[in-house]
């Protein structure tokens, strides 16, 4: 089966905001974040509980984002989940920026 590529939004909407949720497929979405170093997508689901992390605080420098309801800290690059609760990464998507605009690829399941 092939990834799907899905465009988001512009690349200056993202700035504005640092954070944007997008549907990824029924059920489970995306956050695409703006860091120091450009613009990296995550699954937008805390591991630990299902909880969306586009609310979270996202810290630019460190590109990690805590999710707002339990404090759960997730490395932005890795996915890899940095403190409790949470102990189970979070899915990584490749972004890639055309003509200003932010794309992000979802790898599909069989």
């Amino acid at each position: 089966m092939r990834d799907k590529k899905l465009r988001v939004c512009l690349l200056e909407e993202l700035k504005k905001k640092q954070v944007v949720g997008f549907p990824v497929e029924a059920g489970k979405r995306g956050a695409l974040v703006w860091t120091d170093k450009g613009a990296l997508a995550v699954e937008d689901r805390c591991s630990h509980d299902d909880g969306e992390l586009t609310g979270g605080t996202v810290d630019v420098q460190t590109r990690q984002i805590e999710c707002p309801r339990h404090g759960a800290r997730f490395d932005l690059i890795t996915g890899k989940a940095l403190c409790m609760p949470a102990v189970t990464p979070v899915a990584v998507y490749p972004v890639e920026v055309q003509n200003g605009e932010i794309w992000v690829t979802v790898p599909q399941e069989p």
